[in-house]
């Protein structure tokens, strides 16, 4: 054998070789390109999924939505027959409202009242001296005016509901529906 065919062999190995580790080096370079859009496409997968998630979430919500305003509106229809239109709906509001007034008239005055007898009969109240009694009465009294004064301003509020009710145009709406049944107009009417 000749140099010349050692020096061929020893080139034609170290070309293969290189050839080799080239070949390498491009099959990494299309692994790593394709585990990124393998990447990518898990990526897009799981938006599509949430997405439709949402989607369908969005779809029970409507659904809910027109539930309410479906049952809202038989409600309301329901309600404008039972008070007659809009007439009886006001007479229930004020006849509504004495009724609160009533009950707080009753309960404050009522209250202050069993509380001062029971003041007046105790052995306690006997026992004191004329000064200290009138002072117990001017204190009691007090509270009797403080207590007047938070009753009118409960009272002047029960009155605004009516005068409220007929600034927003005194109509049994479906807004006024959902205010006596405690819901939030808005969450349903979300126009």
């Amino acid at each position: 054998m000749s140099i010349k065919t050692i020096v061929k062999f020893e080139t034609n190995e170290i070309k293969k070789s290189t050839a080799l580790s080239f070949e390498i080096a491009v099959t990494n370079k299309a692994i790593k390109d394709l585990n990124k859009k393998i990447s990518t496409l898990n990526q897009c997968k799981n938006i599509l999924e949430s997405s439709d998630k949402n989607f369908k979430l969005i779809e029970l919500t409507a659904k809910w939505n027109s539930i309410n305003k479906c049952c809202l509106n038989h409600l309301h229809n329901a309600y404008l027959i039972k008070y007659k239109g809009n007439e009886g709906y006001i007479k229930h509001l004020e006849n509504q409202i004495n009724v609160e007034k009533e009950k707080i008239r009753y309960q404050t005055s009522d209250n202050l009242e069993y509380e001062w007898e029971n003041i007046q009969e105790s052995a306690e109240y006997q026992m004191l001296d004329e000064w200290e009694k009138k002072n117990l009465k001017s204190s009691f009294e007090e509270r009797i005016a403080k207590n007047e004064e938070l009753l009118e301003f409960h009272l002047k509020k029960l009155d605004e509901r009516i005068e409220d009710f007929k600034e927003r145009g005194g109509e049994f709406d479906i807004e006024e529906l959902c205010k006596n049944l405690k819901i939030d107009y808005n969450l349903i009417y979300q126009d």
